[in-house]
């Protein structure tokens, strides 16, 4: 080989390389994981930024996340809480600063929805079996025990004092706990699409759970499309009727059709009713939200299931930042309502 033919040859893999560099940098990947008792993926555009530079980053925020909000994490925030009964946040630790971020919303929630979104369920949610605590499901549940359990569920009690620039979180009742498991995964994914942002990732979509946060373009540059699952027992994760599109929005679901368990031919599902104490049996089956925060979206959700279908429909027409989809049954068949907003979402997979 001459010297003229072998610079050919290295311009010519220069090129090769270059190419294989710019495929890099306008790639898409998608990355899973596990969290939260469920799993993650995160499907994005990755600037040039390498696949287990994201992986380490998603891990790590998820990771705090968890310090500060895992039930099932003994030194988390939240169970020092409910073992303890009285914390105080140092906000400039990321995992104080989830609990009390959560704890604020969480709360907010409470009030607006007439206490029926209740993250001090914690206590039924275990007696029912959907906790951390193990209890033995063959067994049929009874009433017994629920009046005193019940007791220790209102965030009226607990208290929050401010002591020389210190947040101090402090419960009356000693069973009274804290479970923010119907916001936490909202705010995990929003955690996480900011993260990306901030990485100057402007395309992507974060999905932990089924709750999910959609920005600018997929790989096909077209807006992200998401089909909403049909909320039957024998259905499977891809079954779906409805389809939206998103962009630069959340939305989170929720339903009584998969995280369930029967006992002499009664059904018990882990939506907990925290007003009569019992598990929440409606004609409602899901409910999908779209809000512009995932943890805004989740909290609704999950307050429209306890609220069953009227009254749901009413909580949904008074949030001026929250669009539903109310999937229900109707003499045997399945029936949807949107409300008034939830219609630009709907995409023509639809019609």
């Amino acid at each position: 080989m001459n010297k003229t033919t072998g610079t050919v040859w290295l311009l010519f893999l220069l090129l090769l390389l270059s190419c294989k560099e710019e495929k890099v940098i306008d790639a898409y990947v998608l990355l899973t994981g596990s969290t939260m008792g469920t799993s993650y993926k995160v499907t994005c555009k990755s600037n040039g930024i390498p696949s287990d530079s994201l992986q380490k980053v998603i891990k790590r925020e998820l990771k705090l996340l968890n310090d500060g909000l895992s039930t099932y994490q003994e030194d988390a925030v939240i169970s020092m809480f409910n073992e303890y009964g009285d914390i105080t946040l140092d906000t400039t630790k990321t995992a104080q600063l989830h609990f009390y971020r959560v704890y604020k919303s969480a709360r907010r929630y409470y009030n607006i929805s007439d206490f029926d979104f209740d993250p001090t369920v914690m206590p039924l949610v275990n007696h029912w079996g959907f906790g951390y605590e193990k209890v033995d499901r063959t067994n049929a549940r009874s009433g017994s025990g629920i009046a005193n359990i019940k007791a220790d569920v209102s965030m009226s009690l607990i208290d929050e004092f401010n002591l020389d620039g210190k947040i101090i979180i402090s419960k009356k009742r000693k069973g009274t706990e804290l479970d923010f498991s119907a916001i936490a995964k909202g705010y995990g994914v929003d955690i996480v699409a900011q993260k990306l942002f901030s990485l100057g990732i402007e395309d992507y979509l974060v999905d932990i759970g089924g709750e999910m946060v959609a920005r600018g373009k997929n790989k096909k540059n077209k807006l992200w499309t998401i089909g909403i699952n049909r909320p039957l027992e024998d259905a499977t994760l891809s079954q779906a009727d409805i389809f939206v599109q998103l962009d630069n929005v959340a939305m989170a679901s929720s339903g009584n059709y998969r995280n369930f368990y029967e006992v002499d031919g009664k059904k018990y599902s882990h939506t907990i009713n925290p007003k009569t104490g019992y598990p929440e049996r409606s004609n409602l089956l899901g409910v999908s939200i779209i809000s512009k925060d995932c943890m805004d979206a989740d909290a609704i959700a999950t307050t429209c299931m306890v609220k069953g279908l009227d009254e749901a429909k009413k909580f949904i027409d008074v949030l001026p930042h929250a669009e539903g989809c109310f999937i229900y049954n109707e003499n045997d068949s399945l029936a949807t309502y949107y409300s008034s907003g939830f219609s630009k979402y709907l995409t023509l997979l639809n019609k």
